[in-house]
């Protein structure tokens, strides 16, 4: 079943540009035109827990960042997001549907979180994800990548890997 209302799911580092103006300029601006266009035009947005659980881990890895957030400001945006999005649990169904996406894409190693992901997002009905991370969600057919009419760039390189934020 198809959802009825618009709605976008939001990947790690979406929130991570949105957080860190400093990272990459561009791409800190073309999240706050996503998400003030998703707010204008009354989209559902979601993250879930494994996507909060995955911000925390970058934001605060001082490897990764040369001003990392501190363990409360990262919880502080965590709750600011919980507030503003709608927040996914994974549940007995999520975790049928991330078995089926295994199973069918052959997923291994790290890729299970991006196929968590698909599979958070097709056990509530989700079908649009906004994502830097093209490449890895391009293999789930059950997902799109969401894209808004003007300034369709979308932005690969050097992108956070949420994966390997603890190396």
């Amino acid at each position: 079943m198809k959802t009825e209302s618009k709605t976008v799911f939001l990947d790690t580092n979406v929130l991570i540009y949105q957080t860190f103006e400093d990272f990459d300029r561009e791409k800190h601006l073309h999240v706050r035109h996503v998400l003030k266009y998703l707010s204008e035009n009354n989209y559902k947005i979601y993250v879930s827990t494994q996507v909060l659980r995955e911000f925390f881990s970058i934001s605060t890895n001082d490897r990764l960042f040369e001003r990392p957030l501190e363990v409360e400001e990262a919880l502080s945006k965590i709750d600011e997001f919980g507030n503003t999005f709608g927040v996914l649990y994974d549940n007995e169904l999520s975790m049928t549907k991330l078995k089926e996406i295994v199973s069918k894409y052959k997923v291994c190693k790290k890729d299970i979180y991006d196929a968590n992901i698909a599979a958070t997002m097709v056990a509530n009905q989700l079908e649009e994800l906004f994502t830097f991370n093209i490449k890895d969600f391009e293999l789930f057919d059950e997902i799109r990548l969401f894209k808004i009419e003007e300034d369709t760039e979308t932005h690969e390189q050097d992108a956070p890997d949420v994966n390997n934020s603890s190396k």
